[in-house]
């Protein structure tokens, strides 16, 4: 087995000829002024979908402070699904329509499981299908 080429390491080589220890780091990137900038309106606009995720819960929850998923009909706990943001689903995602983002009509609860679904395949959650096909007709 070969060692590390630092004098007076006995340590096996890891690659370029030395160890974990001595293996070049690569050096992390930094962020321009502009990317800082970015990346904290970024945050702030997370913040602020998470707060309104929570109200929009609490607007439709029942007197338990649970919700019933809209796809499949199970109770969700609030202990458990309130503060996951995978059961905030959007009709029209916030990546391409920002501007909807924030809209209740734009905004299901629904299992994780159930949202993933409709990201992967629509047409298997006839459900919010049918709801985003009359969606859709009313924008167009």
């Amino acid at each position: 087995m070969r060692k590390c080429e630092i004098e007076d390491c006995e340590n096996p080589v890891f690659g370029k000829n030395r160890c974990k220890r001595h293996y070049p780091k690569t050096p992390i990137k930094k962020l321009t002024e502009k990317g800082l900038v970015k990346k904290e309106e970024k945050k702030k606009k997370t913040k602020e979908l998470h707060k309104w995720f929570l109200e929009l819960w609490d607007k439709r929850a029942d007197k338990n402070g649970n919700v019933e998923c809209f796809e499949s009909g199970t109770l969700l706990s609030h202990t458990i699904f309130k503060h996951n943001s995978c059961c905030y689903s959007h009709y029209f995602p916030k990546s391409k329509y920002p501007q909807y983002a924030l809209e209740e009509w734009n905004t299901e609860i629904v299992h994780p499981n159930e949202h993933a679904q409709w990201e992967a395949n629509p047409e298997k959650c006839p459900k919010m299908y049918r709801k985003y096909k009359k969606l859709k007709e009313e924008r167009d």
